[in-house]
């Protein structure tokens, strides 16, 4: 792992004419928000659940996108475990 976003996801190129792309961090962010979204029920006791994404205020959007990262920051730190 190279830094605390856990590097690049899917890196292309080597040296310094690499594209890094998104970060292994961003890769597992948007993973854990598909599954939050595709069952809300789950997040009930921290975030509010919105009928549907399209009745979610910002502020509850931003709830699911910080779970996200706060998911995959967890991801990240277990894979440092022994």
């Amino acid at each position: 792992m190279n830094d605390k976003t856990g590097g690049s996801a899917f890196p292309i190129g080597r040296g310094d004419m690499r594209d890094l792309g998104m970060t292994l961090r961003d890769y597992f962010a948007a993973k854990a928000l598909l599954g939050l979204l595709a069952e809300p029920p789950w997040v009930a006791g921290d975030l509010s659940v919105c009928a549907k994404l399209s009745d979610c205020t910002t502020d509850e959007a931003l709830n699911f996108a910080t779970a996200a990262y706060r998911l995959a920051d967890a991801m990240l730190k277990t894979r440092e475990l022994p």
